[in-house]
This record gives C-alpha cells, structure tokens and sequence, in this order.
C-alpha cells in the first residue's frame, strides 16, 4: 500500500483579525518596540527620521509625503502613531 502523506506542519494562528494592509494596537506596539531596538540614539537626527520612515513604510504599507519625514515628528514612538493614523492606520 502506498505510504501516507506526512502532515502538513502546523500554522500560527493569526494573531489579529485585522484585514491585510492594517495594523491593529498590539501589531504597532509590538512593531515600535522592535524599531526602538533598532535606534542609534546618538545618530543623525535627520538621518533617524529617514530610517524610521524607511521603516513605517516598509512595515505598514504607508507613503510619508516629505512633510511627514521629519525629525521631530519621527523621533518618539507617539509621533510615529500620529503618522500612521493619519496614513488611515490604526495606531
């Protein structure tokens, strides 16, 4: 008799029901967070904020109008929900 096929590995439930393209709270908190980790504090300003851009538009499928990349405003995790909630994100 022919072997049985091996089972299928076993999937992670979705953590959110949140449709593709959104992000709920625990998906941005837990986003920040791991950006925070990734900050040079000592950095460029200016250069962190293009980073952290590069970032919000890489993780939450955002664009920044060249406004919104600014250090002041990219440089605090509230500041990042304020650009994600006015790209229609969740934040």
């Amino acid at each position: 008799p022919p072997a049985p096929e091996p089972a299928a590995p076993e999937t992670a439930a979705p953590e959110s029901e949140a449709p593709p393209g959104t992000a709920d709270d625990a998906h941005v908190d837990r986003a920040l967070a791991e950006y925070a980790r990734l900050r040079d504090p000592d950095g460029d300003r200016h250069l962190e904020a293009v980073k952290a851009a590069i970032f919000l538009e890489d993780v939450f499928h955002v664009v920044l109008r060249e406004e919104q990349i600014d250090p002041d405003l990219l440089g605090t995790a509230e500041g990042m929900r304020a650009v994600l909630a006015q790209a229609g994100r969740t934040a």
